[in-house]
């Protein structure tokens, strides 16, 4: 289960400043939660180029994922009133209190994709970054989910659609953020992945609600 970050889980981009300019969208924690009680393993998927280009310090990156996943973790029911935990397909448990609604693993590139633009030597790299599947192979190695396992992508954007095609997941746009842009953009044929080939949904409220309901067929 991969969720993009800006436009998915937060209402306020962050992309050239820190925690302080970032807010979760309303339900997005116990969407979450919701996933991962019904033993879904989630990662948060993000590219930061903002780093290559010298906007922001990798810390600042990693600080602005922990407020986020913070945040989230507030917006969630007292202790007593969660759902059970589902089993894992990692063997983790799905119901620690500390890590209740947010997301496992958080993974993010930070490449530019020229020499020209990039900040320092060595920043231009972005192999690693979407549409590819680089780092959606990762965190299946990281958190020991099979290949042959399947999922889904949740994102705002056409290169979510296209990194959940490479990755061999099931895309899903949501119309939050850039998401009422990007469904008008594959109705105009953009793109590598076709509507019929998407689940479209308001928000990650509702991609959790499918995808949930998915896992039980």
């Amino acid at each position: 289960m991969v969720l993009d970050r800006d436009g998915v889980l937060n209402t306020r981009q962050s992309f050239r400043t820190g925690p302080e300019a970032i807010d979760a969208l309303p339900g997005a924690g116990p969407a979450l939660a919701r996933l991962r009680a019904a033993g879904a393993a989630v990662t948060v998927l993000s590219s930061q180029s903002c780093v290559g280009y010298g906007y922001v310090t990798p810390e600042a990156v990693h600080e602005t994922m922990d407020r986020l996943q913070q945040l989230l973790r507030l917006q969630l029911p007292a202790a007593a009133d969660r759902p059970a935990a589902a089993p894992r397909l990692d063997g983790l448990a799905a119901g620690l209190e500390a890590a209740w609604g947010q997301a496992d693993l958080v993974t993010f590139s930070v490449g530019t994709g020229s020499e020209d633009s990039a900040c320092a030597p060595g920043l231009a790299d972005d192999s690693d970054a979407k549409p590819g599947d680089v780092l959606v192979r990762l965190a299946r190695e990281v958190m020991c989910v099979p290949s042959t396992v399947g999922g889904f992508m949740v994102g705002d954007r056409l290169s979510d659609l296209a990194t959940a095609a490479a990755a061999g997941l099931t895309p899903v746009l949501v119309l939050t953020g850039a998401g009422h842009d990007s469904l008008a953009r594959l109705r105009a044929g953009e793109g590598c992945v076709r509507e019929s080939a998407c689940v479209v949904v308001p928000s990650v409220v509702e991609a959790a609600d499918r995808i949930v309901e998915a896992m039980g067929e």
